[in-house]
């Protein structure tokens, strides 16, 4: 792996320790970090997505993908994605949940990653409202098969702009470490 230097390392390993993951990646922005693991988790053409109305970057993330977000509804009191209006839109095209954990208050993950499970469904979790935000003890970001962060200028924690996945699966930190890093070849088109 090509280093990026020290400063981004110990911020990704300082990271991966707070939230109990075991890899972490910097990217340049919680949206960059969401097309980067819809990438990773080989979402494409004829794929669809499923995502919360509310924030449009995970939308975009499966766009980008030339894949389709499908609108689940949200909870009025939270708006947070609805785990029954997930489970009403799942086809045989349904290849992975994206959920967006708004204003710090965490989506209802124990339903979603039930229904996730069921499916053999990946879960990408949109943690840029929700930093260190907990769940029964447990950080959003760490539910699903990885968790973005955004470092944009409004968030819970700024340094003006850029973002950070984290993830337990190797094979999903292995293709978007490759994807981010300037001067690695990497082995799928990158950004």
């Amino acid at each position: 792996t090509l280093s990026i230097g020290p400063k981004i390392e110990e911020f990704e390993a300082q990271i991966a320790k707070l939230t109990g993951r075991r890899h972490a990646v910097g990217v340049s922005s919680g949206t960059a970090g969401l097309h980067c693991v819809m990438a990773a988790l080989g979402i494409g053409e004829g794929d669809e997505v499923i995502c919360d109305p509310m924030v449009p970057f995970g939308a975009k993330a499966v766009l980008y993908q030339h894949a389709r977000p499908v609108f689940a509804d949200i909870d009025a009191q939270t708006h947070n994605v609805d785990p029954a209006s997930i489970r009403e839109r799942i086809t045989e095209r349904t290849k992975a949940i994206l959920v967006t954990h708004l204003w710090g208050l965490p989506a209802p993950m124990d339903a979603i990653m039930a229904i996730a499970k069921e499916h053999k469904l990946g879960v990408v979790e949109d943690c840029a409202h929700s930093l260190f935000a907990t769940l029964d003890g447990k950080e959003t970001g760490t539910f699903g098969t990885a968790g973005v962060y955004s470092f944009q200028q409004q968030k819970h924690l700024s340094t003006g702009d850029g973002g950070l996945l984290v993830t337990d699966d190797h094979y999903v930190w292995e293709q978007c470490n490759n994807m981010m890093r300037f001067g690695v070849i990497p082995p799928r088109l990158s950004w």
